[in-house]
């Protein structure tokens, strides 16, 4: 911290952040913290995450919530439930392939030209 006469004590731009050790994450200190997760399937995602990639499982886990978010939220979970029983390391990829599979490309359907002449003759036939 330095000294200025005009405001007291002020953190630099080269003073660590205050309260951040190494071990800490962003999550770790949020207010809102339990908002996080949606269910506990959420929760015990991010705790996995948190076990294996340690600091990088803030990243991983804010793309899975963005992936609910922009998807729909059950499928993910399905996914996260299906990867937790696993027992194994997962990352965002590993959830959007079950949650998000790729969709298949539409076919190209083409329709020839309608003769609509029928239709005018039942509407000149009423008058």
């Amino acid at each position: 911290m330095h000294t200025s006469p005009c405001h007291g004590d002020l953190p630099s731009a080269t003073d660590p952040p205050l309260g951040i050790t190494a071990r800490t994450t962003p999550f770790a200190r949020y207010r809102f913290r339990e908002e996080l997760f949606p269910s506990l399937t959420f929760r015990q995602a991010y705790d996995a995450l948190v076990k294996w990639r340690g600091e990088r499982a803030d990243i991983e886990y804010v793309r899975i919530l963005h992936l609910a978010a922009s998807t729909l939220e059950g499928p993910v979970e399905r996914a996260l439930e299906a990867l937790l029983n696993r027992r194994g390391r997962f990352d965002y990829a590993a959830v959007k392939a079950l949650a998000a599979p790729e969709p298949v490309a539409v076919p190209v359907v083409s329709i020839g030209a309608v003769d609509l002449t029928v239709f005018d003759g039942m509407l000149g036939g009423g008058r």
